[in-house]
């Protein structure tokens, strides 16, 4: 079905996540499989200083990304933004 309505692409907004971030901590260090529970938090610094560099990777590839994906799923975008949560453990 064709999309009559033009709506602008979404706003891709990348934050740390840090009210959730200690239940993913206590998850990852409770999974023994794989090293996890050896696992050792970065820094608050150091998830700061990744989430501003996936933030400025993204403003580079953003328009690719969302031309890409609706092309190849025929999708229109009809929401306004999109929340990208960073935890620790990723």
């Amino acid at each position: 079905m064709l999309n009559m309505f033009s709506y602008p692409n979404p706003k891709i907004i990348i934050k740390y996540a840090r009210a959730l971030d200690p239940i993913f901590i206590e998850y990852c260090k409770s999974y023994k499989h794989g090293g996890w529970d050896k696992w050792v938090s970065p820094s608050h610094e150091e998830v700061t200083q990744r989430t501003e560099s996936y933030k400025k990777e993204w403003v580079i590839w953003q328009e690719q990304v969302i031309g890409g994906i609706q092309e190849i799923l025929g999708l229109n975008f009809i929401g306004y933004f999109l929340l990208v949560l960073i935890f620790a453990s990723l």
